[in-house]
């Protein structure tokens, strides 16, 4: 038999699903009063909320819905004007979080085939953010960039504040890029992606891979966007299906 704060929560997750981002639900004193169970009951209801992505708290406001409009995300593209950042429809904002230099993990490592004896990277953190229905600043998708130091100093990629697309055109402009490739899959997020996406470890993230290497096929640059699988769509475009002499 589901506990009284299970049926709460269900019940305000059925109503989130009927109000549009940014709609107030009833505060903790209204849902005491209307007898829907005591703090502790109406709290853990709307942890439970928070933790399906359903609602965030806003100090002074209580708790508002999230919004659950779809990003489109075209691969393959790298910043058209048109696209905006990641190749990503719409208006999402990039926001630069960190630059570290060190020894990265081992499968960052591994995917940049990086040797024993240079296995120092510059590592980015991007998020896209955009303000919609008065939820200011919702992540809607992560972006960790790693590359070889020593490709740093070659392409001039010092600057903290440069954006993904332009350590890509400066790779490019170095002659260091000549081909992509992307994989996708769907996975639970880690603990740190659910808090800046607003998801429950329930929900999926869509996790897009691409490796961007130079003429000779050795990796430049690995590429990592997250995010949430249920509000994105991705895209490719413009593809050929005929084969190329020689292939197959």
């Amino acid at each position: 038999m589901a506990l009284k704060w299970e049926l709460l929560a269900d019940d305000l997750a059925r109503a989130c699903a009927d109000l549009p981002a940014g709609a107030v639900l009833p505060s903790t004193k209204q849902l005491i009063a209307a007898g829907r169970g005591s703090r502790t009951t109406v709290g853990e209801a709307f942890n439970e909320l928070t933790r399906r992505g359903l609602v965030k708290g806003k100090p002074g406001k209580g708790y508002v819905v999230l919004p659950r409009r779809r990003s489109k995300i075209s691969l393959i593209r790298q910043g058209s004007s048109e696209l905006g950042p990641f190749g990503l429809d719409g208006d999402g904002r990039l926001v630069f979080i960190r630059q570290t230099f060190g020894e990265p993990l081992a499968n960052v490592a591994m995917k940049l085939a990086l040797p024993e004896d240079a296995l120092q990277v510059v590592e980015r953190l991007h998020h896209v953010v955009r303000t919609e229905d008065g939820i200011e600043d919702q992540v809607i998708l992560i972006q960790n960039s790693w590359y070889p130091s020593a490709l740093a100093g070659a392409a001039g990629l010092d600057k903290e504040n440069s954006s993904p697309e332009d350590v890509v055109s400066a790779l490019m402009a170095a002659g260091l890029v000549g081909s992509a490739s992307e994989h996708v899959r769907f996975r639970p997020p880690t603990d740190a992606e659910a808090r800046a996406l607003g998801l429950s470890p329930a929900q999926a993230v869509v996790q897009i891979e691409r490796i961007l290497v130079d003429q000779a096929g050795r990796p430049v640059e690995l590429i990592r966007l997250v995010a949430p699988a249920e509000r994105t769509d991705l895209t490719y475009a413009n593809l050929s299906v005929f084969a190329t002499p020689g292939s197959g």
